[in-house]
């Protein structure tokens, strides 16, 4: 019998709620991001906003929707948030 997994609330006021401890317990951008990984979410930049998304790709609101502006995070950790560097294919 298939095992079934209730879907990731999407809604940014259900998503405040449920991550909230975690964007607030959090003391980096890795430990942040690991957290969310592990409930289905991700952290990118899309269109100028940091923003939650999904983790095959799609975004769902801007981390200030959930209560967590950029800067506030980027206070919180003392540092910018830093997407990791695309690697070029060899030539």
């Amino acid at each position: 019998m298939p095992v079934l997994t209730p879907p990731l609330p999407m809604k940014a006021h259900t998503l405040a709620a449920w991550l909230h401890h975690d964007f607030a317990r959090s003391d980096t951008w890795d430990g942040l991001r690991k957290t969310l990984r592990t409930r289905g979410y991700d952290l990118v930049l899309h269109g100028g906003n940091l923003s939650l998304g999904t983790a095959d790709g799609r975004v769902i609101c801007a981390t200030k929707d959930l209560g967590y502006p950029y800067v506030r995070l980027s206070r919180q950790f003392g540092a910018p948030f830093a997407t990791p560097r695309k690697i070029r294919p060899p030539r």
